[in-house]
């Protein structure tokens, strides 16, 4: 006759749609026995939470399926360099589409018809902005100003109704007060027959916390896809992560290998940090100087033709290894840290578009044999560190946003400028929300350059002014440009998440 415990552990199983055979039932109870109740349906829901990663044919659990489970959940109780600090290349991350019926997201499945491919079909134009647009959508709905009211309860706030264009399109009295999201857009044909269409206010989505899109969403793990369990969900490694109080994150940008004085001040930054090495340098391009800079012809390109483009090439291939000489000259800096290296606008390799490729392996092979902790990263990439997420996007994105602003703050003080552009950034869940003539965008590959749900940091390497702010528990930091702005840099400190204003001193 079967025990309490025993009939525990079946029905649990049978809760969730799996029927266990007699020798997967008896295993299981053995090494649930050492547990209390509490700690045994915990262990039955791991298990049940990553049976799909099996991918099984049928429901009927066997005794090799439930060691399977077993031995995947201690894997990933095993802590490593690559679960502690990953670097995640932008054409890796899944595509995912939200079902508006059942209010949850789904993979995108490559196909041969459907290949993600650099350049697109006119599908994948039409689904970049459906996209986006439906993931905004989704987000504004379940926020409080816009949900309805829960029966029974009372609200001081006022809320708001979200209709869509057909609302507007089938109504065929007045109506006042009506609220829609959509795109602005510049029609290049066309016009209004009949009267103007008139706006009384003009907002942008509001931004939505990570914590409250994982209410929604749960453990999904919106880089890797469906079947992984996000590591921000992870208790065990945000306790790790406020225990190591001495890791530490450098950032800089337009790291000029072909200037002497950057190449100086590079030698004062790894030695100040010789002692008690950063746990890793992300280095963002240019990673070589503009031709005539300045001077009133300075241009970002270097590339003026093929031959050009070689001997481009080249000049970063023997600057890197020249940078490998200094290094190694460090050598705790150089077994300790990581190197993750961001290509920029006109550095070596196909640009022109985003996401771009890392920097060519022509280029850095030899580098990469020299220094092991070498990641050369494509343009955005995401970092992972314990349960943080660090997105990081080399683009003079800034810039670009105050030229092409239907409105432009009015403001004099910086700081609420950056406010402004941060806001954007987030508002839009996107690193550049401009027309794609502006910045263009490999159509099928959209998804890179999404901010959803918030990371905890977004590094916008900008040759502007450095600056640091905070919204929505996100933080978006700019270093600012190494070689151009007094050789300025930022520290983050993951334990605490707070970052720091830096600069390389002059030598004594």
């Amino acid at each position: 006759m079967a025990t309490q415990e025993e009939r525990m552990v079946t029905t649990t199983f049978k809760m969730y749609g799996f029927t266990l055979k007699s020798e997967a039932a008896q295993d299981l109870r053995m090494l649930l026995s050492p547990f209390s109740h509490a700690g045994k349906i915990a262990w039955i829901e791991k298990i049940v939470d990553r049976i799909p990663k099996l991918k099984l044919s049928s429901p009927i659990l066997t005794k090799k399926d439930v060691a399977e489970v077993v031995s995947l959940i201690e894997k990933e109780n095993e802590l490593n360099n690559d679960n502690i600090l990953s670097v995640i290349s932008a054409f890796k991350i899944p595509r995912l589409k939200y079902s508006v019926d059942r209010k949850k997201f789904f993979a995108v499945k490559e196909t041969e018809e459907n290949a993600f491919k650099f350049i697109g079909t006119s599908e994948d134009k039409a689904n970049l902005f459906v996209d986006r647009y439906s993931l905004l959508n989704q987000r504004t709905r379940r926020n409080e100003l816009f949900s309805p009211s829960v029966l029974g309860t009372t609200s001081t706030n006022r809320r708001f109704a979200l209709h869509t264009i057909e609302y507007l399109l089938g109504t065929s009295t007045k109506v006042d007060h009506v609220i829609v999201l959509g795109m602005l857009t510049q029609i290049k044909e066309g016009w209004y027959e009949d009267g103007l269409f008139h706006v009384t206010i003009m907002g942008m989505p509001p931004v939505e916390t990570h914590e409250k899109t994982r209410k929604y969403f749960g453990s999904l793990d919106f880089l890797k896809g469906l079947t992984d369990t996000s590591p921000r969900c992870d208790v065990k490694l945000k306790e790790l992560e406020m225990k190591d109080q001495s890791t530490l994150f450098v950032f800089l940008s337009d790291i000029w290998l072909d200037n002497p004085a950057t190449f100086t001040k590079l030698e004062i930054l790894l030695d100040g940090f010789s002692d008690c090495p950063p746990t890793c340098f992300v280095l963002c391009g240019n990673f070589l100087k503009p031709l005539n800079f300045g001077g009133s012809g300075e241009s970002d390109s270097n590339i003026t033709d093929l031959s050009a483009a070689k001997n481009l090439a080249d000049v970063l291939k023997d600057n890197l290894e020249k940078f490998a000489d200094l290094i190694e000259k460090f050598p705790l800096v150089m077994q300790q840290s990581y190197f993750v290296f961001v290509p920029g606008i006109s550095d070596p390799g196909i640009s022109g578009a985003f996401p771009r490729k890392s920097l060519p392996k022509y280029v850095t092979a030899k580098f990469a044999e020299r220094i092991p902790n070498a990641v050369f990263a494509t343009n955005p990439c995401r970092i992972r560190f314990y349960s943080q997420e660090i997105v990081v996007f080399r683009e003079d994105v800034l810039s670009k946003m105050g030229r092409n602003a239907f409105y432009f703050p009015t403001t004099t003080n910086e700081d609420e400028l950056y406010s402004h552009f941060v806001k954007t950034l987030l508002s839009q869940a996107h690193l550049a929300p401009l027309p794609l003539q502006t910045c263009p965008i490999y159509w099928p590959y959209d998804q890179s350059m999404r901010l959803y749900p918030l990371p905890d940091v977004v590094v916008v390497a900008d040759r502007f002014k450095p600056f640091t702010n905070s919204q929505a528990g996100c933080i978006v930091t700019n270093p600012g440009s190494f070689s151009r702005n007094g050789h300025c840099f930022k520290a983050y400190y993951p334990a605490t998440k707070r970052v720091e204003d830096s600069r390389v001193p002059d030598a004594e």
